[in-house]
């Protein structure tokens, strides 16, 4: 029998976010079928679970609010947390701006098929403890097209500042990905940012990968 363990490397992987990390869920419950059916992949995964099992767990996670338009995090009983397939498609999305730069071919498609995360929620931290509650919002204007024309309107967007997250990834021992190529990633993506809100610089990050 082959020594599954000569298959892989796993190492540990904590983000420091510099400042603000924005939620990203919206915390009406009307609103998460469409939220989920937008973020969709093209093509469904051979080990993805089910979009109903997934609206289940999203629903049971968020807190209903009056303000339609307000984003927040996902929670539980232990604190916020982020799912880790929002880390792995943040990774694919990453892995699909630079391709060029790193010379390989279907990179994200690569990355989809040989980097996996162990954690399904991975908790945000900060001062050793989870963080339980946002440390505030802000109001951001939103222009939409509608069968009566063009509307504006208001998000409210929750944050928390300066948090950090770990998470363990497991990756294939090859010559197309390996480590090198994982922190190509992160140096893209600590600038490009993660969660809510990326485009006004929010959700940048520091990266330290433990174990190499």
């Amino acid at each position: 029998m082959s020594d599954k363990k000569a298959m892989w490397q796993t190492v540990v992987v904590k983000w420091n976010f510099v400042d603000r990390l924005c939620g990203s869920m919206p915390m009406s419950k009307d609103l998460v079928p469409i939220w989920l059916k937008s973020r969709m992949p093209n093509q469904k995964p051979d080990n993805a679970r089910p979009m109903e099992e997934i609206e289940h767990e999203v629903l049971a996670s968020i807190e209903e609010t009056e303000e339609r338009t307000m984003l927040g995090f996902q929670s539980d009983d232990t604190g916020y947390w982020v799912r880790g397939g929002n880390v792995k498609a943040h990774l694919k999305d990453c892995a699909n701006q630079i391709k060029d730069v790193v010379g390989i071919k279907a990179f994200r498609s690569k990355i989809a098929s040989k980097i996996y995360l162990d954690e399904y929620k991975i908790y945000l931290n900060r001062n050793g403890g989870v963080i339980q509650e946002s440390d505030g919002s802000f109001e951001q204007p939103v222009h939409v097209m509608t069968m009566q024309g063009p509307r504006s309107a208001l998000k409210v967007i929750n944050y928390v500042r300066q948090p950090q997250i770990a998470f363990t990834l497991k990756f294939l021992k090859d010559k197309e990905v390996g480590l090198e190529q994982i922190k190509q990633l992160m140096e893209y993506g600590c600038v490009h940012g993660f969660g809510g809100e990326r485009g006004m610089g929010e959700g940048r990050y520091e990266f330290e990968i433990v174990g190499e």
